[in-house]
């Protein structure tokens, strides 16, 4: 501690400052006046062997300052001149200490440049005032610091922007906590972003709208009942319309109201702002137009994905003509087959998985062996390369079956399993499988074309016709009305094709004698049917009584046509009587028949 009282300025010479035992005060005097010295007031004094120290008293109240002596050595005030005591006593305006060592390395001590010289004052150490000059020093680095911070992160808008944070108002009244409104509204808004795969921007965030247009009545500062936040985009959106707008609730009177946002928006696809200023409590702006945001593409499915859906801006061709399967009761018909990138449109929208292609096809029913059309798709499967076949989605309302399936994959395949006969179409091109069944994939399976012809039927020995005259030979009409083909028959004893490739064809076939009344069939061993560049298949009688004739023929089941030929002779037992003769016909029969695939 330093004795009060006067000292040279150290900020300016030409004065006197007073300095009161701990600080320098703000008094200062003229250094032409009296000098002055502090004045000790202890049990322990200046002197010691050396000579006192002139006084004066100060204007100011002295404090009482701690001696220099008592056995305690303490940093002397500096005076003008070099100390020159020795041993414990004090030079020239000097304390002494009592009893204690001389303080002889100050004695090369130079006198600091602010020091009134040829005084012989005791004065505060010269780092008192530099201690006090220093004394804005961690402030000023403080400012700097805060400054440097805030350059980095964005606070400079504290220290440079112009413009102060806006003042926002509802329906005139004060918005409680608005800062934290529009952050609970970009919490809603970042959970739709990521459920539907939307694009954002460091600049996506929530703003308060005030009309560009203020209704009759309302302050500059309201804001209208919604808040808008984008910019952001999602798959198939308008660039043009980046801002979600959440409707606010609220609550409370008076000078403060609370605005609650809602969790969803008020419409799913985004708007444009062009009708509003957007406007936050922290001042933030709105980035131009869409931010640099870009509209998403859809993301991918998932791996192998095997769905039913729209195909959004995707497109298909017609599936070839044969892309049919059928079995007994219906079929399956591709009408729709081909590659697409992507299906589905918004937030439902995907795309390819990596290293996936995806398939996308529609279905429709097909004529079943027995007659009935229906679809079987609901019977039926995906399979890719073989592998265990994936029940097909249900399908409804316009919408595709879309699989994906690896880019590598050599064969995907619809199957039908059904009636014992496993059935394919391929979904990489459209073509039935080496196994379905051919008759099943036409369209048309019969002709009913009506022919009528002459013949002459002979028997040996002679016979006895009806009317009782007797004969070796007979006219007749022969009459043509119908050809059908099938891969099981069932009309009378049931018949399957032997294979896959193969159908059943039945014939109507039926004559009227001079002598025999009624319409009789021609027994099996008098037809055969020569499909077009094939060879002569003969007919088998498949009725299911003895008394009757039904004749079919196995014929290839993509056969469009041949000749159906009556000729030849077979034995015949007499209806009435024991024995037998030969019916035979004088002249070959031959009857053109066409059915077309369709």
């Amino acid at each position: 501690m330093f004795a009060a009282g006067w000292y040279a300025d150290p900020e300016d010479s030409s004065n006197q400052r007073y300095y009161d035992g701990q600080n320098w005060t703000e008094h200062r005097r003229s250094a032409a006046g009296p000098a002055a010295a502090p004045t000790p007031q202890a049990s322990q004094g200046w002197g010691g062997a050396g000579g006192q120290a002139s006084q004066s008293t100060p204007t100011a109240a002295t404090p009482t300052p701690q001696g220099w002596g008592g056995g305690q050595t303490q940093q002397a005030p500096l005076s003008a001149a070099p100390w020159g005591g020795q041993g414990g006593q004090g030079g020239q305006g000097g304390p002494g200490g009592q009893g204690g060592p001389a303080q002889q390395p100050w004695q090369s001590a130079p006198t600091p440049s602010w020091q009134q010289p040829q005084t012989g004052i005791g004065y505060p150490p010269p780092y008192q005032p530099a201690a006090r000059s220093r004394g804005n020093r961690p402030l000023i680095i403080g400012l700097v610091v805060v400054l440097l911070a805030g350059l980095l992160t964005g606070g400079y808008f504290l220290f440079l922007r112009g413009d102060a944070a806006p003042t926002l108002t509802y329906q005139g009244s004060k918005i409680k906590d608005a800062s934290g409104v529009l952050k609970q509204a970009e919490t809603n808004l970042q959970a739709i972003i990521t459920r539907r795969h939307g694009a954002k921007g460091a600049d996506t965030r929530c703003y308060y709208a005030v009309p560009n247009t203020p209704p009759s009545g309302a302050k500059k500062s309201d804001v209208d009942s919604n808040l808008r936040c984008g910019p952001v985009l999602f798959v198939d959106g308008d660039a043009s319309k980046q801002y979600l707008i959440f409707p606010l609730t609220k609550s409370g009177s008076g000078g403060t109201v609370t605005l609650t946002p809602a969790s969803s928006p008020r419409s799913t696809e985004p708007s444009s702002a062009v009708d509003v200023k957007l406007k936050r409590p922290d001042g933030k702006n709105a980035p131009s137009g869409d931010g640099g945001l870009k509209v998403p593409e859809p993301p991918p499915a998932d791996a192998n994905a095997l769905v039913a859906a729209d195909l959004g801006r995707s497109t298909v061709q017609d599936a070839p003509s044969s892309s049919v399967m059928g079995s007994s009761s219906g079929g399956i018909t591709l009408t729709k087959l081909g590659p697409v990138t992507r299906y589905g449109s918004g937030e439902t929208a995907r795309s390819a998985p990596p290293g996936q292609k995806l398939i996308a096809f529609t279905t429709a029913g097909a004529k079943g062996d027995i007659g009935t059309t229906s679809d079987l798709s609901s019977s039926s499967g995906v399979s890719v390369d073989g592998g265990t076949a994936r029940p097909l989605p249900d399908a409804s309302g316009g919408q595709y079956v879309v699989v994906a399936v690896p880019t590598t994959a050599k064969s995907v395949d619809l199957v039908l399993d059904d009636h014992g006969v496993k059935q394919a179409i391929s979904l990489l091109d459209g073509r039935p499988g080496s196994n379905n069944i051919l008759v099943l994939a036409r369209k048309t399976r019969q002709t009913v074309q009506t022919q009528t012809t002459n013949a002459v039927f002979t028997f040996t020995p002679a016979v006895v016709f009806s009317d009782n005259t007797t004969g070796a030979a007979e006219g007749a009409t022969v009459t043509f009305k119908l050809a059908e083909l099938s891969y099981r028959n069932s009309d009378e004893t049931p018949i399957t094709a032997s294979s896959p490739r193969k159908a059943i064809m039945h014939v109507s076939m039926t004559y009227v004698a001079v002598h025999d009344r009624g319409t009789f069939g021609f027994p099996a061993a008098l037809l055969t049917f020569t499909p077009a560049g094939g060879t002569p298949v003969h007919a088998r009688n498949i009725a299911s009584s003895a008394n009757k004739i039904y004749n079919i023929f196995e014929v290839p089941g993509n056969m469009t046509g041949g000749t159906l030929t009556l000729s030849g002779s077979v034995s015949q037992t007499f209806g009435n009587s024991t024995g037998s003769y030969r019916l035979g016909i004088q002249t070959p029969v031959s009857i053109p028949i066409s059915i077309p695939l369709g």
